[in-house]
């Protein structure tokens, strides 16, 4: 079996000297000083066959060696009187790759402490923490997902290493089991009327009817609790918790040999029962197909298995709208013009926007707003009208109150990934925008808490009011023109 080994040594670093430090004797260490653990991970594997976290055809799950890993450390003094004025475990202060197999862990020493409880959750991403008394990882199970063409987003393939207790300055600490926390979820997405041509995908919701609760849902800010029996490390409860689920494909995703769309989602374990409404919503490089129906079985989301749905978008009541999908998460910068999903360029205006980028380079790409009331302006289409947007919201995205967005000054939408309706959406925020002949371009407004959107779809209507001789042929944006229905 492969396993993590941890060799333990205790380095005192000064303040001042950090840059100089030298490791000590084992079993040494100073009042005021940082512990430094030397990692080393046997042969570069680092999952037993039956539980890696990324999906090959016909090769079943395998190990990326990309993945990163979040270590926390405890007094076991402080074990079972748990509390926010007494706080177990803490994550490390970093995490950091020495060479091919060997990594350099760090903590602060705890003032008299000579041994330590230590816990492991893959992978580490910026937007998870801990609850007040430190007994729970607080991990941000987000409704949309940027996954790969054959595989599932390795942000959200949640594994627990089984940790260690009591471990000493020197003691070796080996890690030989883990335990997956979420499922994988494949759907197959057929097309029997040929509606999505060949349109590659961009986006695609999956939802079921069925209220979400603390203790049972697909997505969510989830508490998992630090432990060190297999039986104890597990759910605790969520918040925002929610049954849908969003997949994004920056550069779309295609009809593979067999005519399918193979979606891929990491999702909570789950039961829907016969009745309860699912729904599959796609947008393509021009349009938007959505489909509802009834479950007229018990459907399993089962837990250390690949589970499979297969769904025909195009049977019997499904509908459909034009709509043009515009990607934020492959962005480095913002400019006047972006490349559409139809292939066409379009002119927006952002003010006070910027490209937000994950400082662990793991989450994707968004556009954020900067400060409160930060404004995007939607492009004005050739002979269309923006009947309505979808915002999908970035894990990044702020959570707390005031993350909002308006459209034309009107009332403000809750924003938050894990708050309100936007669970129950995949995370996918909808506005109608009214039909107003005295607006040609149309504003959304940010609250004041930071807003990050991974992409913008918006669904268009015929419309005569742009047309030659009501709007200027075409008008002057950063030395760029915007070309209208004349020109076109």
């Amino acid at each position: 079996m492969k396993r993590i080994t941890f060799i333990t040594s205790a380095v005192i670093l000064s303040a001042m000297t950090v840059s100089c430090a030298k490791m000590n004797e084992a079993g040494t260490a100073g009042p005021a000083g940082e512990i430094v653990k030397i990692v080393s991970v046997e042969a570069g594997q680092w999952l037993p066959e039956d539980t890696r976290t990324a999906y090959e055809p016909g090769a079943g799950l395998v190990w990326t060696g990309n993945e990163t890993m979040d270590i926390y450390y405890g007094n076991p003094a402080a074990r079972g009187s748990e509390s926010a004025d007494n706080v177990y475990m803490r994550p490390v202060t970093s995490v950091r790759k020495i060479s091919d197999g060997k990594y350099s862990v760090s903590h602060p020493e705890i003032d008299g402490v000579t041994e330590y409880d230590y816990c492991i959750i893959t992978p580490a991403l910026s937007t998870t923490g801990t609850n007040d008394p430190g007994t729970a990882c607080v991990f941000a199970f987000s409704p949309v997902q940027t996954p790969g063409a054959d595989t599932f987003d390795a942000n959200y393939d949640v594994l627990y290493g089984r940790g260690a207790q009591n471990v000493a300055f020197a003691s070796e600490l080996s890690v030989t089991e883990f335990k997956r926390l979420f499922a994988p979820l494949r759907l197959r997405i057929g097309d029997s009327e040929g509606i999505l041509g060949s349109e590659s995908v961009r986006a695609v919701t999956l939802s079921f009817s069925a209220p979400a609760d603390r203790a049972d849902a697909l997505t969510g800010m989830f508490y998992l609790n630090f432990g060190y029996g297999y039986d104890e490390c597990k759910f605790n409860s969520g918040t925002g918790t929610g049954n849908a689920v969003t997949a994004l494909y920056a550069s779309g995703l295609p009809e593979d040999s067999e005519g399918y769309r193979s979606v891929w989602y990491m999702v909570k374990p789950s039961v829907f029962e016969s009745g309860v409404t699912m729904t599959v919503t796609v947008t393509s490089d021009t349009k938007t197909v959505s489909r509802s129906v009834s479950l007229t079985g018990r459907t399993e989301i089962m837990d250390a298995r690949l589970n499979a749905l297969t769904f025909n978008i195009s049977g019997q009541g499904y509908s459909v709208e034009n709509s043009i999908y515009q990607d934020f998460t492959s962005l480095e910068s913002l400019g006047g013009r972006l490349t559409a999903s139809d292939g066409n360029s379009y002119g927006w205006t952002f003010d006070g926007c910027t490209v937000a980028a994950d400082e662990n380079g793991s989450l994707p790409s968004g556009l954020s707003s900067v400060s409160g009331n930060a404004g995007i302006t939607l492009p004005l289409i050739p002979g269309r009208r923006i009947s309505k947007v979808r915002l999908y919201a970035n894990p990044m995205n702020a959570v707390t109150g005031g993350n909002t967005v308006s459209i034309d000054g009107s009332s403000p939408y809750n924003f938050i990934n894990y708050y309100g309706d936007l669970p129950a959406a995949g995370g996918v925020l909808e506005i109608e925008v009214p039909d107003n002949p005295d607006i040609l371009r149309h504003v959304l407004t940010t609250g004041s808490q930071k807003a990050v959107i991974s992409a913008i779809s918006c669904v268009v209507e015929d419309s005569a009011v742009i047309e030659s001789g009501e709007n200027p042929a075409w008008e002057q944006e950063g030395e760029e023109e915007i070309i209208t229905a004349e020109e076109k």
